[in-house]
């Protein structure tokens, strides 16, 4: 499990984050370039699998409210 704060929502915030400059930087170059590279987003693969299994856990969460579970299928969609 990812974690890099104690709070447990802010830490899969910073990943997910992450994930988005990522792939944001990837986009970046292939506009500049104009060429694609599929091969470059192949390189995120394990984050964006790991944030998304994350925020997954978080819909099924039980003492989770229907707000914070809708939320977190809204970062389920995004991912």
């Amino acid at each position: 499990m990812i974690k890099v704060s104690e709070d447990h929502l802010l830490s899969l915030l910073y990943f997910t984050d992450a994930v988005m400059l990522f792939l944001y930087s990837y986009w970046c170059s292939e506009q500049a370039s104009g060429k694609t590279r599929p091969q470059d987003f192949v390189t995120s693969d394990r984050l964006r699998e790991q944030v998304l299994h994350t925020w997954e856990r978080e819909t099924r969460k039980e003492d989770a409210t229907d707000d914070e579970k809708t939320r977190a299928k809204g970062m389920v969609g995004l991912m």
